[in-house]
């Protein structure tokens, strides 16, 4: 086939070979369909082969800028929720008009399964005492320091086995003591025999014994568990802040309870 396409071409080239030629391209073109029709899916794989490698690229860059974008927003979700906890604070500021502050951040806790406490950031460098109290959103009690370094200090917990805290039923008034249970639980006990306690009930501080201030919201009555007989009913509450959920608290500063020696 070759030699006879070379003897045409030389007809051609001497001027007398049309007919020769149109009988080698007669013979020639469908060989040159078959070779084509052969090298075609070679050269669409080659090329295929290249778009692939860059689509791969392309499907790694958008994952990447997706995981980029993932961060960001979770960053962007977190300074807005660390953000709202301080305005909540600074709100709770605004309900104690005649009292002083400090914010600060929870920043350990005591791992041992018997106590209930946190370290805050704050210290007797920043006006913290031992004894003072420390609250949550909207004035709710959360414990007392209990111990002040320079520059930080542990807060006990209402809820740790230690802690005992006057309060009352906002509702009916009656006075009891809030203890603190094993499993971040809480008490009222030693409410006076007859005294309708129910579900739902409000618990504040009372005042009494000059530790905490008057009206700090303690929690709510979840179960009043006892038979008419029983000298004593058992009033489960439920702490306003849950003790796990702590990042940010507020010292308060200006109240030096009863059992603090102002001058220290």
């Amino acid at each position: 086939m070759l030699l006879l396409a070379l003897a045409a071409l030389g007809l051609a080239r001497a001027g007398g070979a049309n007919p020769v030629v149109n009988v080698a391209a007669r013979v020639l073109d469908p060989i040159a369909g078959g070779i084509h029709a052969l090298t075609a899916p070679v050269a669409d794989f080659v090329t295929n082969v290249g778009d692939y490698g860059s689509l791969r690229k392309e499907n790694q860059d958008l994952r990447d800028q997706n995981q980029r974008l993932s961060t960001q927003l979770s960053q962007l979700r977190e300074q807005q929720a660390q953000q709202q906890q301080v305005n909540d604070l600074n709100g709770t500021t605004q309900l104690f008009p005649n009292q002083d502050f400090t914010l600060a951040g929870v920043i350990a806790r005591d791992p041992s399964n018997v106590r209930d406490a946190v370290l805050i950031d704050k210290g007797t460098g920043d006006g913290v005492k031992s004894g003072m109290v420390v609250v949550g959103k909207d004035g709710a009690l959360i414990g007392t320091v209990y111990r002040a370094l320079a520059g930080s200090a542990w807060v006990r917990l209402i809820t740790d086995p230690d802690s005992d805290v006057n309060g009352m039923v906002q509702e009916t008034r009656a006075m009891g003591t809030i203890s603190g249970q094993l499993g971040h639980k809480l008490q009222l006990q030693f409410v006076a025999e007859g005294t309708d306690v129910k579900p739902d009930d409000t618990v504040i501080t009372s005042g009494l014994g000059g530790n905490y201030p008057k009206g700090l919201l303690i929690g709510r009555v979840t179960k009043v568990l006892g038979k008419p007989l029983d000298v004593q009913e058992t009033i489960e509450v439920e702490p306003a802040v849950r003790p796990g959920t702590l990042e940010s608290v507020l010292v308060m500063t200006s109240f030096v309870p009863s059992r603090v020696d102002a001058g220290q």
